[in-house]
């Protein structure tokens, strides 16, 4: 526990050598955000533990309709979206977890590896990165075979999402009932 809160305090270091302060509590508020609004905008009345429910489709679907930096920088040139095969359900090297690969989409990545990892293990899952001060929003490593998340980029873009989604909500009779539906729920429970 103590060396992944002296990681966290310590900044990432770049490929560049230099050391980044990159702040792990940002990127966490934005990934349970993302979460929480992704259940607004499917009007979610059962909680995650129910076998119907599919908080990662949730998530990801959020990203895709709401965060359009974050998908133009998923996207090839052809405008396809980019997938990946990384490692799932993986926390330090020698934890004992099953180590299994599959290919995701980046909305799909942030959530798994980021979303997760933060949430459960207060860091990335399979050593994702995050970094500040840099000129990309997403760029994959390829000798590490990671995402690394420029969180300059993602704040300002999620914080654009939450205004497209909450003008939604004003505008549209239908994602309006759909945020009625989670928020009874939400009140309920």
């Amino acid at each position: 526990m103590n060396g992944n809160v002296r990681l966290l305090n310590d900044g990432v270091r770049a490929e560049d050598g230099r050391v980044h302060r990159a702040n792990s509590s940002l990127l966490l508020t934005i990934c349970c955000y993302i979460d929480s609004l992704a259940a607004f905008s499917v009007g979610r009345t059962r909680e995650v533990f129910h076998r119907n429910v599919r908080p990662d489709r949730d998530f990801a679907t959020f990203v895709r309709t709401y965060m359009d930096g974050f998908m133009m920088a998923s996207r090839d040139h052809s405008g396809n979206e980019l997938r990946r095969s990384v490692l799932l359900h993986r926390c330090a090297p020698g934890c004992g977890a099953l180590q299994q690969r599959d290919r995701l989409a980046f909305p799909e990545i942030l959530y798994s590896q980021y979303r997760n990892g933060l949430v459960h293990e207060f860091l990335p899952r399979g050593w994702a990165g995050f970094v500040r001060n840099q000129n990309f929003y997403l760029r994959w490593d390829t000798r590490r075979r990671r995402l690394i998340v420029n969180l300059d980029r993602l704040a300002p873009d999620f914080r654009d999402a939450l205004r497209r989604y909450c003008n939604d909500v004003r505008t549209s009779a239908v994602i309006r009932e759909l945020y009625r539906q989670r928020l009874r729920f939400v009140m309920k429970h």
